[in-house]
């Protein structure tokens, strides 16, 4: 079968066939195509079949290396992108634009690439706009975290997701009221979920997204967890307007031997050495 005949099979967004390899996706938009060239896919050869083809993946075609393409519903600057680069084209109807999912507007990523003709710029303002999109769709989970724990009287408004590769791996929100412990913080939480689903203590090549700037003991765990990147909504300023002490614990941490509020003070020293010594030459995990 052809690509065409494949897509037009309904259950695929877009096709590419060459001989008897066959590659298909099912999600909208240009992620796919971004994807296969993120998987470094070489379509040379190739005849692909797509239901909607904007300017950005005219683009992004041209980039992956196909030879001809059917689309469903194409815009006229699309088609002026595969015709320069010499890529046969059919399709069944051509319009203006492609317009956005909610019908009021042009589509974002083909208006994010109206002005080049350039694919390689085309592609790394499509790769950043994704980017973009998706760090909000992550804030908006760890919202949802949230206000799922407010909502249920378990603790603040402060709910985080951890994300790897793409996908939400672990996912958390206050529970000091519910648990009764002031470790469970929101971004502790999806710690320990993330961790639990990878088997893992090490969260490297993770992302971390939470609605309120870490306080001390979060960014600890954070670091513990080898997490290298932190997004966060509120910051400190915001969370002290609502009650919270993260300010006064920042103050603490930058100076506790001199501090007011806790006793701070070395003893035991040598004892603690000898424990370390104990330590030191232990068949031990590293972390």
């Amino acid at each position: 079968m052809t690509a065409e005949e494949i897509l037009k099979q309904g259950t695929y967004t877009c096709v590419a066939c060459r001989g008897d390899t066959v590659l298909t996706a099912t999600e909208r938009g240009v992620r796919p195509l971004t994807n296969w060239l993120r998987e470094g896919a070489d379509l040379r050869g190739f005849a692909a079949a797509d239901k909607v083809v904007g300017k950005a993946a005219a683009f992004l075609y041209v980039l992956l290396g196909i030879e001809s393409l059917y689309a469903g519903v194409i815009s006229r600057c699309a088609l002026q992108v595969l015709e320069q680069e010499k890529i046969s084209v059919r399709y069944d109807t051509l319009v203006p634009n492609i317009i956005n999912r909610r019908g009021d507007g042009i589509c974002p990523f083909e208006a994010a690439v109206l002005e080049t003709e350039d694919p390689k710029e085309a592609k790394a303002i499509v790769f950043e706009k994704i980017r973009r999109m998706d760090m909000d769709n992550f804030m908006e989970l760890a919202i949802e975290e949230a206000r799922r724990g407010i909502r249920a009287g378990e603790g603040g408004p402060f709910g985080c997701v951890i994300v790897k590769d793409g996908k939400v791996i672990g996912r958390g929100h206050n529970q000091v009221v519910r648990r009764k412990d002031p470790t469970c913080h929101g971004e502790v939480m999806a710690i320990r979920d993330a961790c639990a689903n990878l088997d893992s203590f090490d969260l490297s090549g993770c992302e971390l997204y939470t609605t309120g700037e870490p306080c001390p003991m979060c960014m600890g765990a954070i670091l513990w967890a080898n997490i290298p990147k932190v997004f966060y909504g509120c910051d400190i300023k915001d969370t002290e307007t609502i009650g919270f002490r993260d300010q006064k614990f920042y103050e603490v941490m930058a100076d506790p031997a001199n501090s007011e509020v806790i006793t701070y003070r070395q003893t035991g020293r040598q004892q603690c050495l000898e424990l370390y010594e104990e330590y030191r030459h232990s068949d031990k995990t590293e972390y």
